[in-house]
Parts: structure tokens; sequence; C-alpha cells
């Protein structure tokens, strides 16, 4: 029917124009707001919002108590239904591309990406060459992402089922296939709190089911990584002021650098032995006196633990590990130069420091297909975070002051999994304290970026437990990480770094996201150190495109999604619950993507 006519054929006329307007990308974008509001997206309950009483309420406190007691039970969840390793191994699914061989290929792709982004400033022939190559490795990577993502069949498969992946400079653009059984497939981590448990549908992870990513963006934040170290190396970092001036008071914030940076002066005379010895301090000043005195006193323990890396064969026990032998510098020895191992005052931490890596999470990967325990522990430094693969504990009464005792004993052993899939070292471990303990000399132990955000003395963090179904000794189990208490550690032996805070505000916030979680800490870390990073444990578990996408993790019984439909009470808790969705499925795409640019070798 022509878009045009009679006045009383114009109902007729207005319907043809806009069945014929269309386009397949609208259409894609109604299937999936279809999609998600007939997969019963998680609606209004009371349970996320804390029982209150009245000032004249006659409850008496224990009543009030088991009433609390009862709302937590409810809203943390319960242990999630099970089944075994061996019924979900046989259905996962390897990229061949995440052998050592095929990854160390796709290197030439980021490089030449940042050779665009730096010839951008400048014209002519040279431009021009680099912008073709640019696109030549734009193209090769989305070629190897279609495979990448059909092979991982956890997001897309094959057929109707496969992604659309497409590039125009400099952005990528991956869509998930627009099928009712995939649109319609939930997103869930069975051991996280209740509503986590449950999930929900993949359908509301974007209005149109794509995900786009500026490969520019990518190359730019490389770059600001190797340019500089990912942990503090020195008082006179040029980064403490800024973090310093974003970390919050207990009254109120820091107001602006210049008064972090007069607190510094401050404590600089407090420090020289000219200066008048009783200064009256505010309480803020007293743990930034604590962090001055604790960053200068761990670069020593620091610089020891870098020379046990790099000590190569016979090395001594802070190497770590049998992979110690294997572990060689390269020709001449990255040792000299300053800033370097030697270089004084920034305890030796430099970008590239590293030849290769091993960035090791907790993910179902190391549970299934071959053990890679000794891949992992043959790399020059191994990275972890959080509880995951435990060290021993280096001095036997650490914990005989803490009523927890036993319990982290049998916790710590739960953490503990075969070394020939996850590897026996760890080299570098991102929040390693454990009711507010070190575990182990053997490991440096890095504060994450999340502790600049916390105020003042306020610094609480939780590594080992499970949300939903811990015993309640381990969900009492919580570890400080205040100034004070980390200074006391490390005049123990405990080697200590801050993470600086790595790239922020890059506009891609899958990117950004990574400074947020200890995971990304660790990785942000390695990319930044190392020349070569392997990456182990990492992304979700699903049997296919059409079935349950679960965050799962190796030292866990494998847990199922909650079919129980589970309810939030206020538009902020489920907002949260839509965040959390988003980050895990673009989490999941940009770590193909980083992969088949050769920025990271994904191993499976």
């Amino acid at each position: 029917m022509a878009c045009g006519g009679r006045l009383r054929h114009m109902h007729l006329v207005l319907i043809g124009c806009l069945a014929s307007a269309l386009s397949q990308e609208a259409g894609w974008r109604a299937l999936w707001r279809t999609g998600e509001a007939t997969a019963a997206e998680p609606r209004v309950s009371s349970l996320a919002r804390r029982p209150t009483f009245e000032k004249n309420s006659n409850l008496s406190q224990a009543a009030k108590r088991k009433i609390v007691e009862k709302w937590e039970l409810a809203r943390a969840g319960r242990p999630p239904p099970t089944t075994s390793w061996q019924a979900v191994c046989p259905n996962v699914k390897h990229m061949a591309s995440s052998h050592l061989a095929a990854s160390a290929e796709a290197t030439w792709r980021i490089k030449a990406l940042q050779s665009a982004v730096e010839a951008q400033t400048g014209s002519g022939k040279s431009l021009v060459r680099r912008m073709r190559r640019a696109e030549a490795a734009l193209a090769e990577t989305t070629s190897a992402l279609s495979v990448d993502l059909s092979e991982r069949g956890v997001l897309c498969g094959s057929g109707s089922l496969a992604c659309k992946v497409t590039a125009s400079m400099p952005n990528i653009t991956i869509c998930l296939p627009p099928v009712a059984g995939v649109i319609s497939s939930v997103v869930c981590e069975p051991y996280g709190e209740r509503w986590q448990q449950y999930g929900g549908p993949l359908g509301g992870f974007s209005d149109s089911g794509c995900a786009v990513f500026d490969a520019f963006a990518i190359a730019r934040w490389l770059d600001a990584l190797r340019a500089d170290t990912p942990f503090l190396h020195s008082v006179s970092d040029h980064r403490l002021s800024r973090l310093l001036s974003t970390k919050p008071r207990r009254m109120r914030q820091v107001a602006t650098i210049a008064e972090a940076e007069a607190i510094r002066v401050r404590l600089q005379r407090l420090r020289s032995p000219s200066a008048p010895i009783r200064l009256r301090r505010s309480s803020v000043e007293d743990e930034v006196w604590h962090l001055e005195q604790l960053i200068n006193e761990t670069l020593t323990p620091a610089r020891k633990k870098l020379q046990g890396l790099w000590a190569g064969p016979g090395a001594s026990a802070g190497a770590g590990g049998p992979g110690a032998a294997r572990r060689t510098s390269r020709p001449g020895g990255p040792l000299r130069g300053r800033g370097q191992l030697g270089g004084r005052g920034r305890a030796g931490w430099r970008p590239g420091l590293f030849d290769t890596c091993s960035v090791v999470g907790a993910g179902h990967d190391l549970m299934c297909g071959a053990m890679k325990g000794n891949e992992i522990d043959s790399a020059t430094a191994v990275f972890r975070a959080n509880a995951a693969q435990a060290s021993e504990i280096s001095n036997p009464t650490l914990f005989n002051t803490t009523p927890f005792k036993s319990d982290l004993a049998s916790l710590l052993a739960q953490r503990r999994g075969d070394a020939r899939r996850f590897g026996r070292r760890t080299d570098i471990r991102v929040n390693c304290l454990f009711s507010s303990r070190a575990v182990s000399t053997d490991e440096l132990c890095v504060i994450s970026h999340a502790w600049w955000a916390r105020q003042w003395g306020k610094e609480d963090f939780e590594n080992t437990r499970r949300k939903c179904c811990d015993p309640a000794a381990y969900q009492a189990i919580k570890s400080s990480y205040r100034t004070s208490q980390i200074l006391n550690q490390s005049r123990e032996g405990f080697p200590f770094a801050f993470f600086a805070g790595g790239v922020i505000d890059t506009g891609d916030p899958s990117l950004d996201s990574l400074a947020k979680g200890s995971g990304g800490n660790a990785l942000q870390a390695a990319l930044s150190l190392c020349t070569n990073v392997s990456l182990y444990g990492f992304g979700l578990h699903s049997n296919g495109p059409t079935e349950a996408k679960r965050y799962m993790h190796s030292y866990d019984p494998p847990g199922l999604c909650d079919r129980e439909p589970f309810t939030y009470s206020h538009e902020g808790t489920a907002g949260i619950f839509r965040a959390w969705r988003t980050d895990r499925v673009r989490n999941e795409l940009l770590l193909h993507i980083l992969h088949a640019l050769g920025v990271l070798r994904w191993a499976q």
C-alpha cells in the first residue's frame, strides 16, 4: 500500500507505513523487550527493607531481634539446589583460540589499534597507513569473536543462535541472538544473596540485546595501564594526593587535593627531626600518618618479594612453589635503571616487569577440562584475589587471638583445591586478610581500590563468606583494613601494597567496573606489570545459549538457579539487580574482546 491516499483510508495508510518502517534492529529491540516482559522479571516485596519498630512498641528486645533475624535469613536466602561436577563438566565447551600459540598470533591486533590511536594526533601517509592496518585488525577481531562466542557456547551458539558481530571503526558491536529461549534464559549466582540466587532473564541486560565496545578506548586504557605502576611506589607518588582527596572522613570529606597535600606536608614535618615533637592532629591525620609509615615500611618487604620472584633456580621460599625453577630473567636482566627492582623509593614496581603472569580466578573452568596447575605455576608471577586457593599459614599461632580460629582453619581448607588444577603458588593476592590477619609471608597482599572509597577507620572487607549459606561463625568473620592494623602486620613481616586505582572514567562501563572488584584489580595489576597475561577461572557457565548462565566457584558444589520467584521492595533494589546482571553479561563479552584483540589469553 502506498503511503498516501484519501482521508477516509488514512488509518489504513498509517498502519501500512508503520509496518513497513520497522527495521531489523527495531524488530530486535521489540523482541528483546517482549522477551523481558514475559520472562517474569522480579517485582517488589517487603524483603529488601529492614524491619523497623515504633518507639512505643510493646515488643521486647528479644522479640525484635528474632524478627530481624528472620528477615535476614529470608533475605540472605538458603543453600541452593546442587548437582555434581561430573554432570557439569561434559557440557562445558572451550575455545580453540585459548591455546598459547593461537593466542600469541592475535597480539598484532591490539598493537595496530594502539599505533592508530597514537597517530591520530598527526596526519599524512603515516596516519592513513596506520588506520588501514587498524581496520584490518578490527575486521580480523570480529571474525575471531564470532568463532570464539560460538565455541564457548555461553551467550551464543551456531546457526539461529549465533551472535551478530559487526565493526565500524572504532566500535565493535555484539548482538545476542533474538531467540525467545536466549532472551528468557536466567542469569544467576547460586551462592549469592536471595535475589542473585533467583537472578533474572538475560533479555533485560539491554534494550536491543546489543553491547558496543570502543576498540580505541581499550587501546588507550591499556596504554595508560602500562604507563605507570599499579601500586603506590612511595609517599611522593603523584597519585596519593588524589586518592586521599576522595577518601571520606568521619565528619566530612577532605575537600580538595590541596587540603590532602597540606595533611601530607604536616606529616612530613612530623617525621623531620627539626619539627616540634608534639602537634595536635585530627583522627584523620592520625590515619594518614599511619598510612605514610605503612607505605614507607612496606617498600623493603615488597622489594624482597620481587627479588624472590626473579631469583630463578634455587630461589628461597619467598619465590613460592615448584614453578620457581622456570622463572628466569630476560637477557641482560630487568633489574637495572631507576624505578626498577633496585630502584630507590619505588619498591621495584615498573610496567612490564614480568614476562609471563597467571591471573587465577575461582570459576568453573578450573574444574573442567585439562589440568592447568603446572601451567599456572610456571609463570613468572601468579595473581589471585580473595580466598581462592588459600596459602598455607606461615605462622601457626597467627590466629590464636581470634575466637574463630577453628572456623578459619576449616574455611581456608575448604578454599584449597587440587594443586594439579588450581596451581600451588600465589605471589600477589588482592584482599588477603582473614579475620583481619594475613596468612602467608610468601604473598604480597594488595589493598584493593575499594579501600579508598571507605571511611577512615572503617575499612572493613569480607572475602570469605558466601552470602546465602555459610555457618553463623563464618558470617561473623570480617577483616579490618585499618592503617594501624595493616601497619602492625607489616612489621611482623607480611608485605603489603596499595592499589592506586588503575585506570578509571574511561567511558566504557565494563572497563570502569574492573576498578570496583578485587578480581578486576588483580587483572589490571597484571596487565600493567606483565608482558604476557593468561587468565584462568573467569567467566559464566552455561550448558548452552538457551540455558541458565551461572556464576559459580570451583570450590563450591555446582549450584543451580533458584526457580522460586523472588521479588524486591523498591525500585532501588531492583536497580541493583539490573546493574549486576548487565555487569555480568558485559564483562563476559569484554573478556571475549580482550582475548580476541590479543590483550590477554583467556585459558580454558
